[in-house]
């Protein structure tokens, strides 16, 4: 990144050279071959195209808890960090549903208690995929009552 000198400073592309601000300050860089159809079909960027899908998942997911939050209790930080959780689960296979209850219970004042279909296996891995019936005959271990705080680690340390 070249910063840009002088007193007239630009934005936008010319010929080669794109020029820009970022926090203040204005740079210039050679002009990106990189198109965005590329990165969406090649094969080469199908990670990346997957953590897209992800981040748009757990977005509107964020965006749904925090909407919920009174105006009086919003902090802008509180949507960045409701976004990450959710990214979290969302890579550990966790249906949307428990992860809005999840956030709701991080981020509301009212109790609200951890969804039945969410438990950590022996090894301290989060699982989420079993049956009811499988509750009901002891097949599954049920959240101990410290769940959020055991998934507050699990996720911080993903």
């Amino acid at each position: 990144m070249a910063r840009q000198i002088g007193i007239k400073k630009i934005t936008g592309t010319k010929g080669n050279i794109t020029f820009y601000k970022m926090n203040g300050e204005y740079y210039a860089r050679m002009k990106s071959s990189l198109k965005g159809k590329r990165v969406k079909k090649d094969p080469a960027f199908r990670l990346t195209m997957m953590y897209a899908g992800w981040l748009k998942k757990a977005s509107k997911i964020a965006s749904v808890v925090y909407r919920a939050l009174p105006e009086d209790e919003r902090e802008h930080h509180q949507y960045r960090t409701m976004t990450g959780i959710a990214m979290k689960m969302l890579k550990a296979g966790i249906e949307p549903e428990m992860i809005v209850d999840h956030l709701d219970g991080l981020y509301r004042k009212e109790e609200i208690p951890p969804s039945p279909g969410l438990y950590v296996d022996n090894t301290g891995k989060l699982v989420q995929k079993y049956h009811p019936e499988e509750i009901h005959n002891n097949l599954v271990t049920l959240p101990p009552p410290d769940f959020p705080v055991i998934l507050r680690k699990i996720l911080d340390s993903t």
